[in-house]
């Protein structure tokens, strides 16, 4: 399946999203294409409202678990199931945000939807978000650092929220 990036004037991306009830192959395969997608575009992570799709879903590249967490920069640690891993990636299937830790910090984020531009985003350090699975099953993981950012940046893509709504400062990217 071709995916096309949503830009930020569609109002998808300002859309209710809905829950998914059943994990179909159908949700299986549009996974799979977002991880694709993702690749293609050197993102790391990628949302469904991003690609059209009005879903609590949210995919994330392993890179965003793994370089941090080797110089100590971001934790993790899952909780009750086997790692969401697929292909060296993990979904996050009907994700819910159920702490956010003080201290927070201001980073720069780029956005796939938002193209050119980034800007400081103030976000919390430490998250803990719970999300179903491939296999339809509950987890939760605990997150810091890098991690924990990119969570609460897709996971605003949930909530209709885009970086444009929260950046403080705006820095056009050289291409």
């Amino acid at each position: 399946m071709l995916l096309l990036i949503t830009g930020k004037k569609n109002p998808i991306l300002r859309s209710k999203n809905k829950e998914i009830k059943i994990i179909t192959p159908n949700i299986k395969e549009l996974i799979s294409d977002m991880f694709i997608k993702m690749r293609e575009c050197k993102g790391v992570g990628i949302a469904a409202p991003q690609i059209g799709k009005n879903l609590r879903l949210f995919v994330i590249e392993g890179l965003a678990f793994e370089d941090e967490t080797r110089k100590g920069i971001s934790k993790f640690k899952f909780e009750k199931i086997d790692k969401p891993n697929i292909k060296n990636g993990y979904a996050f299937i009907n994700p819910i945000i159920s702490k956010i830790s003080k201290p927070y910090s201001d980073e720069i984020e780029g956005c796939l939807s938002i193209t050119k531009k980034q800007g400081f985003v103030k976000r919390a350090r430490r998250v803990n978000i719970s999300a179903k699975n491939l296999k339809g099953q509950n987890f939760k993981l605990h997150a810091s650092g890098f991690l924990a950012r990119v969570l609460q940046h897709e996971y605003d893509h949930l909530q209709g929220i885009l970086i444009s709504d929260k950046w403080k400062k705006i820095k056009i990217k050289k291409q």
